[in-house]
């Protein structure tokens, strides 16, 4: 019996090493095919979502922007205002002159001077600001009514309002088209 077993085992070893342990042709397409498909997926939502995200910090960043210009207006007891650059697209924080609240100029802007929105985000739409030569404005005059406006940025993909009530200012989430 001893003897019928070696024997077994012999045989099987011997079948153990002739056959292959490394992956077929076909297997090694297939996997292929698996790990394509998957990223044909993955790519476009990733280049979709880092926009997205583009978008959402350039309106965080000019509703902070709003909300500084706000408190500096009340703090200062001084007239603020956002000034947006269709062209460039850009905005910027200025205060006004000492002599005369109602004039605002360039050397008043409060650091920093611009801020130059980023490649493929623009300005979408206005409501509630008041246009000047190119540029469009919202004024903080702690003298007056406190403006209702908002403000669009879109991205080849999605758009964002700023909502600008009284004091308080609120940005939606991203919207896509």
């Amino acid at each position: 019996m001893t003897s019928q077993t070696t024997t077994n085992s012999i045989r099987i070893s011997r079948y153990r090493k002739n056959e292959s342990t490394a992956f077929t042709l076909i297997e090694m397409i297939i996997v292929m095919a698996i790990i394509s498909a998957m990223m044909t997926v993955v790519i476009p939502y990733a280049a979709n979502s880092q926009r997205a995200m583009r978008l959402k910090l350039t309106a965080i960043d000019l509703a902070q922007t709003i909300d500084y210009a706000i408190n500096h207006a009340i703090h200062n007891k001084i007239p603020t205002r956002i000034l947006i650059d269709t062209k460039t697209p850009a905005f910027s924080l200025e205060t006004a002159t000492s002599t005369d609240p109602l004039i605002f100029d360039t050397a008043t802007r409060i650091n920093p001077a611009t801020t130059v929105l980023p490649k493929n985000i623009r300005f979408a739409d206005f409501d509630g600001l008041s246009h000047t030569n190119s540029n469009w404005q919202i004024v903080f005059n702690p003298a007056e009514t406190w403006p209702d406006a908002s403000i669009t940025l879109a991205s080849e993909s999605a758009e964002i309002n700023i909502n600008i009530r009284g004091k308080y200012v609120t940005a939606s989430d991203p919207i896509p088209y």
